[in-house]
C-alpha cells in the first residue's frame, strides 16, 4: 500500500459525503491508497454514513473509537495505517481529483520525505467548486529549513496538517497532542525540520478548506486559547537552538499574524475586552517591536496592529464592521 488517506470523523454528517466523494474519485489508483475513516464517537449519522461507503469501496476502514478529539483521531489513523505516506483530511473539506496523484509524484520524483499542494478556503463545497482546482503550473524542492521558513510566512506551504504527504517514518517519534488546541502548531513544524531529504511544492490548487461558522476561530475566547503561547514560545526556543536568528523575522512575522488572526479579532468583542487585549499584548513584548520593519508582515496586518495598540475601542469597530 502506497497511501493511507486517514480522515478523523466527528459530528460532520451534512459534510461528509462530499469529502468522502472527493476521495473516492481521485485519478490515482484506488488499489494503491487506503481511505482510514476513523469516527471519534459520533453521535449524529456520522458512523453509519462511514459504514455504508465502506460496504461499497474495498479501500476504505472505518474504526469506530470512543471520542478523543482530532488529534486522537489522527493518532488512531497513524497507528493503523498500512501506507509508505501518509495524508489527513478534514472531513469537512475536499480534495480535487488530482490530489494524491500530484502529492506522490512529487515525492518519487524530487525524492523528498514530504510532498505539498496548494489550498484555499471557502464558505460553501459544491461540485463548481472542484472547477477550481487546477493541475501544476509550478514547483519546486525546499530543504527542510527553507520549508519552515515558508510555512511560518504562509509562503506556498503552511502548518495545518492537511495539503501533504509524509512519509510515515517522521512519525515515529511524533504525535499529535490530545486534547490540546492548535495541534497542528505544536505538530506540523516539528515534522518539517525531520524531513532530512526535502519538500516538494506544487502549486496546484487541490485542497478546498471549508470555514465553518462553528469552528475555532469564530467562537470566543477562554483561558484554554493560551496555550498558544506555550506552542509558540516552545517553538520559538527549538527554532533558535536549531537556527540561531535565521528564522527570526519569519517567527514574528506568524506570531503577529497569528495572534491577531486567532486571539485578539476575538477578544475585542468579549465584556472584559481590556483584560484580554492586555493579557495578548504583554506576552513576549519583543515581538511586538519593530514589526512595521519585518517584511513578511503583510500591511494589513501592520495596519491591525498599529490601530489595536493606538485605540482598543475603534480597533474593535473596525474589526466588527469588515470581518
Amino acid at each position: 500500500m502506497e497511501i493511507s488517506v486517514i480522515v478523523p470523523v466527528y459530528n460532520v454528517e451534512n459534510y461528509l459525503k462530499i469529502c468522502l466523494n472527493s476521495i473516492i474519485n481521485q485519478s490515482f489508483d484506488a488499489t494503491k491508497y487506503e481511505i482510514i475513516l476513523v469516527d471519534d464517537g459520533s453521535t449524529d449519522n456520522s458512523g453509519i454514513i462511514c459504514d455504508n461507503y465502506a460496504k461499497k469501496y474495498s479501500n476504505i476502514r472505518v474504526i469506530h473509537k470512543k471520542n478523543g478529539g482530532l488529534s486522537d483521531a489522527r493518532n488512531c489513523g497513524i497507528d493503523n495505517a498500512n501506507g509508505k505516506y501518509l495524508t489527513f483530511i478534514d472531513s469537512d473539506d475536499a480534495i480535487g481529483k488530482y490530489f494524491l496523484e500530484i502529492l506522490y509524484d512529487l515525492v518519487k520524483r524530487y525524492n523528498v520525505d514530504i510532498s505539498s499542494v496548494a489550498a484555499i478556503s471557502v464558505k460553501k463545497i459544491d461540485m463548481n467548486e472542484f472547477l477550481k482546482t487546477s493541475r501544476t503550473i509550478e514547483e519546486k524542492k525546499l530543504s527542510k529549513k527553507e520549508a519552515l521558513a515558508a510555512a511560518l510566512i504562509r509562503e506556498g506551504i503552511g502548518i495545518s496538517a492537511w495539503a501533504y504527504l509524509y512519509d510515515k517514518k517522521l512519525f515515529n517519534n511524533i504525535r499529535y497532542p490530545k486534547g490540546a488546541l492548535y495541534e497542528d502548531l505544536l505538530t506540523t513544524p516539528y515534522i518539517l525540520d525531520k524531513a532530512n531529504k526535502g519538500v516538494a511544492v506544487s502549486d496546484a490548487i487541490q485542497y478546498l478548506y471549508y470555514v465553518r461558522i462553528d469552528s475555532i476561530t469564530h467562537r470566543g475566547i477562554s483561558e484554554k486559547d493560551l496555550i498558544w503561547f506555550r506552542g509558540m514560545d516552545k517553538l520559538e526556543n527549538y527554532l533558535y537552538e536549531k537556527y540561531s536568528n535565521d528564522l527570526k523575522k519569519e517567527f514574528q512575522a506568524r506570531y503577529l499574524t497569528d495572534i491577531i488572526g486567532i486571539l485578539c479579532n476575538r477578544a475585542v468583542f468579549e465584556k472584559n475586552a481590556t483584560k484580554w487585549t492586555n493579557i495578548l499584548l504583554k506576552r513576549n513584548k519583543k515581538l511586538w517591536k519593530n514589526y512595521l520593519k519585518n517584511p513578511y508582515i503583510k500591511n494589513r496586518v501592520k495596519a491591525q496592529i498599529f490601530v489595536l495598540k493606538l485605540n482598543k475601542v475603534l480597533y474593535r469597530n473596525i474589526i466588527k464592521r469588515f470581518l
